[in-house]
């Protein structure tokens, strides 16, 4: 009786088995394009619920995991790689299931869905900030589009490559794939795009131009008018949400703070479950930003203090933005002491910005030489069996040749050669020695980005400006010190910058220290009308440390008119780059005086000369400093001169 239950019991089993795997193929094709289907709900649902999201991942998952085919299982793979992208944000199993997914439907010869894949790879790697990466797919998905000729996917592809050189700021090329993508859009009436790419474009004019001309800002509030048109004609919720935010912040930044206020009131106020996730934080920024342009002080801070309050407690950089700004608003607020606070918060939120962004950068080395040192171990193991080789064959090749024929010389020959073998191996290993040193500098060097005597200094002239009651100076002050900060932690995570760049930083490190100096130093920058600014690359935060040395050493004890002067010239004959620093100072023999019972040493101009070595070790002449001590005629001190030259042909 018991053998006839345990038969029946797996006859059903393998019954169900069988209907399973037996699917028909008309209704397997079914089942695969209703997932499809599925699938572009779930994007949909990403913009407002990652918890619906993640009921509809599942639920996909489970009906593609009936389905014994490949297309079934490509499916899986992409909704495995849109949750861990968009929902959990898991960079390894998103980079995983993205790559799986690609593989398979260009097995499948599936072009619609290897666009999707594509796209997916796309925004993957733009949450990895791989520009590279992000041009590749972005021209990938161009190519397909174009073969299918397919409008909604070519608009697609034109937004991502529009993107791609809106992170590079490649002006004329935003606005030509922009455009190339609006032309499309408005050919087919694509409204759901047309609304995405005007709200693009108006962000362009706004953010691109190098100043936020009238023209530039008539643009943008142009084209935010016809988004919000666009997204309310077919009722897209997300385009009207986001046109309208956008929109009122255009109008603000044109002092049309009223009309602003209006505007942004008609949507800040729906339930949360209208509210497109990636504004839950955007959204009331802006508000408070506006109503601060308003007047409304008070209220404004309420907005941003509670916006605090929902701040993940990783998320840094929104902690960093928005403590200065509610410091700020406290200021406005006559509240001393809530605004030292909140510079506070502000400075152990860039502390740890840096020092996460700074750490991930170490981890990156320290993994990269970790595996060289790996390599480089069994290649020195390889290179003393080899050479414990030639030793046996060497000896027995003396043996023999003692035997043959008894000649010293021939014996010392041998040694020679034995000689020079070991003489090359131990050079080849200083070699990796050398490599290993430079690694090591560039990790000591990421862990000194900043001064942190002038982060204190300028901190110190905030509350000074705030407790005197000069709201607009100490407005204006946080805001280019908050610049200053985001550039130099950008700077941080590359070894070479364009001149522009570190021009730009000079000028705004040189207007903050001015402002310590009640506006008494005067400064010039210099720069010669053949340099190619965008083109010649330096190595990141090298210039500075020398200024910034300049003005602590050389004019801070300075009496009476305090002159810097920084020249950028090109050297056509000998392809250089010369840098010259000079300031009328008291020089570095009181400068040492000054200094002589400090217990602190420039740890900035040493690590610069570190560098400096590190840099020509592979080729002479690449970059030089020299300083020297200016002296009137009577051998008194006028000031320093820092002279630099460096190779425009590559730096490291």
């Amino acid at each position: 009786m018991e053998v006839k239950k345990l038969y029946s019991h797996f006859k059903a089993v393998f019954v169900v088995l069988a209907l399973v795997n037996c699917v028909p193929l008309h209704a397997q094709s079914g089942i695969i394009e209703d997932l499809k289907i599925s699938i572009e709900r779930l994007e949909n649902e990403l913009l407002y619920s990652n918890e619906l999201a993640l009921k509809t991942t599942t639920n996909i998952l489970n009906r593609a995991g009936l389905v014994p085919s490949d297309e079934a299982k490509a499916i899986s793979r992409l909704v495995k790689a849109i949750k861990f992208l968009k929902i959990e944000k898991q960079k390894d199993s998103a980079n995983f299931y993205t790559n799986r997914a690609l593989t398979l439907y260009k097995e499948l010869k599936d072009s619609t869905m290897l666009f999707k894949s594509l796209h997916m790879r796309y925004d993957y790697h733009d949450m990895v900030a791989n520009n590279d990466s992000l041009f590749l797919y972005a021209t990938k998905e161009i190519q397909i589009a174009n073969r299918l000729d397919n409008s909604e996917l070519k608009v697609i592809a034109y937004i991502d490559m529009g993107d791609v050189y809106y992170l590079t700021k490649q002006h004329d090329k935003v606005f030509s794939y922009r455009k190339k993508a609006l032309k499309i859009a408005s050919k087919h009436n694509l409204k759901k795009y047309l609304a995405d790419i005007h709200i693009k474009i108006a962000q362009s004019h706004l953010r691109l131009s190098r100043q936020r001309t009238q023209k530039a800002l008539d643009s943008a509030i142009f084209h935010g008018q016809r988004a919000l048109k666009h997204a309310r004609d077919i009722n897209y919720n997300y385009g009207i949400y986001e046109s309208t935010v956008r929109l009122a912040d255009f109008l603000n930044v044109n002092k049309q703070h009223e009309e602003a206020l209006q505007l942004i009131e008609s949507v800040i106020y729906l339930p949360k479950q209208n509210i497109p996730i990636r504004f839950n934080y955007t959204a009331p920024f802006y508000y408070a930003v506006i109503l601060k342009d308003n007047g409304e002080y008070a209220k404004a801070k309420d907005i941003v203090r509670d916006l605090i309050t929902q701040i993940d407690s990783t998320e840094y950089d929104k902690k960093l933005g928005t403590n200065y700004f509610l410091s700020v608003l406290y200021a406005y607020n006559n509240q001393p002491d809530s605004t030292d606070y909140a510079i506070k918060q502000a400075v152990i939120a860039n502390n740890a910005l840096a020092e996460g962004r700074t750490n991930e950068r170490i981890s990156e080395l320290q993994t990269k030489y970790e595996t060289d040192l790996k390599e480089r171990e069994i290649k020195n193991l390889e290179q003393q069996t080899r050479l414990e080789q030639l030793e046996i064959q060497e000896l027995q090749r003396q043996r023999f040749m003692l035997l043959l024929a008894s000649i010293i010389p021939v014996t010392l020959l041998i040694a020679g050669g034995w000689y020079a073998n070991r003489r090359r191996l131990k050079l080849q290993l200083e070699k990796e020695q050398q490599e290993y040193a430079k690694q090591m500098s560039e990790l000591k060097a990421l862990r000194s980005q900043m001064n942190p005597h002038f982060i204190f200094n300028a901190m110190n002239s905030i509350q000074e400006y705030i407790f005197t009651n000069e709201k607009k100076l100490a407005s204006s002050y946080l805001v280019k010190f908050s610049r200053l900060i985001r550039i130099y932690l950008e700077q941080s995570q590359q070894s070479e910058i364009t001149l522009e760049k570190e021009i730009q930083a000079l000028e705004l490190y040189l207007q903050l220290e001015n402002n310590r100096f009640d506006e008494q130093l005067n400064y010039v920058i210099n720069v010669d009308n053949n340099l190619d600014l965008l083109s010649i690359l330096v190595p990141s935060l090298f210039i500075q440390p020398y200024v910034e040395n300049a003005i602590k050493h050389g004019l801070l004890h300075k009496m009476g008119k305090k002159e810097l002067t920084i020249d950028f010239k090109f050297n056509n004959s000998k392809n250089q780059l010369e840098v010259t620093i000079q300031d009328n100072g008291i020089g570095r023999e009181a400068s040492r005086k000054h200094n002589e019972n400090r217990p602190y040493k420039s740890f900035s101009t040493e690590a610069s000369l570190d560098r400096v070595k590190l840099i020509n070790i592979k080729s002479d002449n690449k970059l030089s400093v020299k300083i020297i001590d200016l002296k009137d005629k009577n051998n008194r001190a006028r000031g320093t001169k820092v002279k630099i030259i460096i190779s425009v042909n590559g730096i490291i």
